[in-house]
């Protein structure tokens, strides 16, 4: 990606939950150690209870025949901004598909760490609707699973935005909803919205092969943004059918319907305070991933959400 050489400053700024997350384009960071292998190995694969499709008709999902029909690989090693150890590689070791599944392996063998980073071929297209996905993903020391968004290139970061709907850092039973318009430096802190969500480890749960998880989180994230009604864009971010995260579009920022997705599994780096994940696999699952014209009771329940939900607190440097 660009803008990498100018990212990386500032990070020992960051506070109130966002303490220590880079600047960039993203990827990993902090606190409680907690191993990937001392999560619960009692955690069934049923569906949860929340159904992300709830009888609603998907208007995109993904081929899952090949990971490449609807993703593009993001390749390199050149720490991404933040000093990251991984090097994204295009490799069925690292990325691939199976059962109605998305793949993400990061594999530390020795001193070589390798792992993927999917780019949507697919934007979000519209002007209104609804990206969804049920995740299970590692929590482990020096790891960062994410499933986010970015304008299609080319874009200006940070300036056209960009959104995250899922990330646990270095070991954190936390979900960090964010959106982010500005650097990190005291000129911009209004311009960073984080909510933190205490995230059910037993349903996150994924082994390092994929061969037993839990039944995952559902994440969905769903907006407005009509051509007629630019200032009005609204968002509103939830988890497992709960909103928990809101906020209005900043001017500036692109249009909705121009945004891509991002799935991709970071190592090391600033933001996990020099950590590196021990040797072995740390696996993401993303399952269920779609776009819809409409949220789970309609738009009259998304304005109910917009009206009661908390907007998301500013990051003061």
């Amino acid at each position: 990606m660009t803008l990498r050489d100018s990212i990386a400053h500032g990070l020992q700024n960051v506070v109130n939950k966002l303490e220590n997350k880079p600047e960039h384009d993203r990827h990993g960071s902090v606190p409680t150690p907690q191993s990937h292998t001392d999560a619960p190995h009692s955690a069934s694969p049923h569906q949860s209870p929340f159904s992300p499709h709830h009888e609603r008709k998907p208007y995109w999902q993904p081929n899952y025949n090949h990971v490449t029909d609807s993703f593009e690989h993001e390749l390199g090693s050149d720490g991404w901004g933040n000093h990251e150890v991984e090097d994204y590689v295009n490799s069925s070791d690292n990325s691939w598909t199976q059962n109605g599944q998305i793949h993400v392996r990061g594999v530390v063998d020795g001193n070589r760490y390798t792992s993927a980073r999917l780019s949507s071929k697919q934007k979000l297209s519209k002007n209104r609707g609804v990206l969804s996905a049920r995740i299970n993903a590692p929590l482990a020391v020096g790891i960062w699973p994410a499933f986010w968004l970015l304008p299609t290139q080319p874009f200006d970061w940070p300036r056209d935005g960009e959104i995250d709907i899922f990330e646990a850092w270095n070991a954190s039973a936390d979900n960090h909803t964010c959106f982010h318009w500005g650097h990190h430096d005291a000129a911009n802190w209004e311009r960073h919205r984080v909510v933190v969500t205490p995230l059910d480890v037993h349903k996150l749960w994924v082994d390092a092969n994929a061969t037993s998880m839990g039944e995952g989180i559902v994440v969905e994230f769903a907006w407005i943004d009509e051509d007629n009604h630019p200032d009005q864009a609204r968002m509103v971010w939830y988890i497992d059918g709960r909103p928990v995260m809101k906020t209005t579009k900043p001017a500036g920022t692109r249009r909705m319907r121009d945004w891509r997705v991002l799935i991709n599994m970071a190592m090391g780096g600033d933001v996990c305070q020099g950590r590196v994940p021990a040797p072995g696999n740390y696996q993401m699952v993303v399952r269920d991933l779609a776009m819809f014209d409409e949220p789970v009771g309609g738009w009259s329940t998304f304005d109910r959400d917009f009206e009661n939900t908390a907007g998301g607190f500013p990051n003061r440097p």
